[in-house]
């Protein structure tokens, strides 16, 4: 699904990469600036910049001609759109967009999504590379009009169309309800049949003998693979001829996953649907991290890239199961939030012991992408799982498939910058660094909630999600904007940590819970680390359960 932030990042990576077009070193450009951007400041200075003879402030200045310093640099234009009428903000020459103007002599009119919501509208952007490409009458009709105004113009294109329609809208829309029930009625059956089932091909049993034939069957009508896979095939590998899938376990918008059973004992198999960007992504970090051989990070055993399908260590199930089916004591708690952060501060590290590494930012971290296994001990391990939509950065530069960020993870958990669309655009690896400890920051909270030793024996709660009281089930953007932008608000504190909080001396509660709100930090810059967080909860783990320190993993 499309969201706006991602591309205003890839106006960032763009300069990077050398444009494809030689620009005249006398470009000259439309210049303008709208009043009240002082959110933008470090935006419209970097663009006053670029051009000769304009003043960095703050204040409105009316359309002139400039000349970009960069012969490089592009005419931008950036505009919102209130009740059918556009509102310039912001001309000038912009030298981080090369390469993402496809077309240099006109400036195409709301193919970009500059910020999703700006005062309660969308706001877009364009760029060209011809003299004064990106004035007013370019932008919106790509040539010059006389004598009609844009206005008068839009408002003559909506009427012919709005006639043009009524009557087909009338005369069909009995036939498209009945379609639509019919199929929706179909489909609920379909789906609530084949839920639980595997698919057809593969719902036989496999044994030792057919194993092979059923397995690399589902490869025969697709070889492109690399010729080291179509080998392994050929070669009939032991581990893919034991392999027999025995149920669908889970699944999302992307890949379902199975149980299969192997050589090696349990296994699970996530299949990609269709996506063979995602896929490709999360198998190349999944090989990144495999060789770091991080505690908290899920484990990949096989792949095999034709299908897109990956075999990986099963467990016992997600952190949402887990919370869902008990509660916790103090000393999983402390088990279960230090390996999340821990996890979290190793993917987003520069280094593995001493050795220089990709950081990368997850982008979907909550409690279902949260696995758990309990060990001999009966004590609870928790992996961080499903890297499809993370981002791996080498030196502040993306390496990941740029196609992924126009992809975002769940809406429920995603940080306010990401859900207004006002990401950093000058530091992105931060930016997103911030919002994955946001999500962790959540993660935290339902671990708090279904702590039992945290409250009263006849008060245990039964578990919560994030924002459960404030928004729907299966929430969208345009629901959790308000909750958490607008009106900034966070899940409820524990009444107990609520209590302790008014006496005189508190205990350790009330710093645990402002361990968890400084990550939640409405401004990304207040928010601490995952790594600052895990050492505050190691510290706080002495004070508040001081029996679990010794086995500390």
């Amino acid at each position: 699904m499309i969201f706006g932030f991602p591309l205003i990042v890839l106006l960032i990576y763009g300069s990077a990469l050398e444009s494809p077009f030689r620009g005249n070193p006398s470009l000259h450009c439309t210049f303008s600036r709208a009043g009240g951007l002082n959110d933008w400041e470090q935006l419209i200075h970097q663009v006053s910049r670029a051009a000769v003879n304009v003043s960095t402030g703050l204040e409105p200045v009316a359309p002139i001609p400039v000349e970009c310093r960069d012969p490089g640099a592009h005419c931008a234009a950036v505009w919102t759109v209130r009740n059918n009428e556009t509102e310039m903000l912001l001309q000038g020459c912009w030298d981080i967009t090369r390469d993402l103007c496809s077309r240099p002599y006109v400036c195409s009119n709301g193919s970009r999504i500059f910020q999703p919501l700006r005062n309660g509208y969308p706001t877009y952007m364009c760029c060209c590379q011809s003299d004064n490409c990106n004035n007013f009458d370019s932008l919106l009709f790509h040539h010059r009009r006389s004598n009609q105004s844009y206005e008068t113009t839009n408002r003559e294109v909506l009427q012919r169309r709005d006639s043009r329609i009524t009557i087909l809208i009338w005369t069909s829309s009995l036939l498209s309800i009945l379609i639509f029930l019919l199929a929706a009625s179909r489909c609920y059956r379909t789906r609530r049949r084949k839920q639980h089932e595997l698919p057809e091909e593969l719902q036989q049993p496999f044994n030792t003998g057919q194993a092979v034939s059923s397995w690399s069957s589902q490869f025969d009508d697709d070889r492109s693979g690399t010729p080291d896979e179509e080998s392994l095939l050929e070669n009939q590998d032991p581990f893919l001829a034991s392999l027999q899938l025995v149920e669908r376990i889970g699944g999302g918008h992307f890949a379902d996953v199975y149980r299969a059973s192997s050589s090696m004992g349990d296994v699970a198999v996530k299949a990609y649907h269709s996506d063979q960007v995602v896929f490709e992504n999360e198998y190349g970090n999944l090989t990144l991290l495999q060789s770091l051989e991080n505690p908290n990070i899920i484990q990949m055993i096989h792949a095999v890239i034709a299908k897109k399908q990956l075999v990986l260590q099963l467990y016992s199930g997600s952190l949402h199961s887990l919370l869902e089916e008990c509660s916790l004591d103090l000393t999983e708690f402390f088990d279960c939030a230090i390996a999340v952060n821990d996890g979290l501060a190793f993917l987003h590290s520069h280094t593995n012991a001493g050795v220089p590494k990709p950081v990368i930012a997850h982008r979907d971290l909550n409690p279902y992408n949260v696995l758990y296994m309990r060990q001999s001990s009966s004590r609870i391990q928790l992996y961080i799982a499903d890297f499809g939509l993370s981002v791996s950065f080498s030196e502040g530069r993306p390496e990941t498939n740029l196609e992924l960020l126009t992809e975002r993870g769940t809406v429920r958990y995603m940080a306010g910058e990401l859900l207004e669309g006002s990401v950093n655009l000058l530091d992105p690896m931060t930016s997103l660094l911030q919002t994955d400890v946001y999500s962790c920051a959540l993660v935290l909270w339902e671990l708090l909630w279904r702590c039992r030793d945290i409250w009263p024996d006849d008060e245990i709660p039964s578990h919560r999600i994030a924002f459960d009281n404030l928004v729907p089930r299966n929430p969208r953007l345009e629901h959790m904007y308000p909750v958490v932008v607008r009106e900034r608000r966070r899940p409820d504190i524990p009444t107990p940590i609520q209590k302790q909080k008014t006496l005189p001396n508190p205990t350790g509660l009330v710093e645990l819970w402002s361990c968890i709100t400084d990550m939640w930090e409405q401004e990304p810059e207040g928010r601490t680390t995952a790594a600052c967080s895990a050492d505050r909860l190691r510290r706080l783990r002495r004070i508040l359960n001081p029996g679990g320190v010794v086995r500390d993993p």
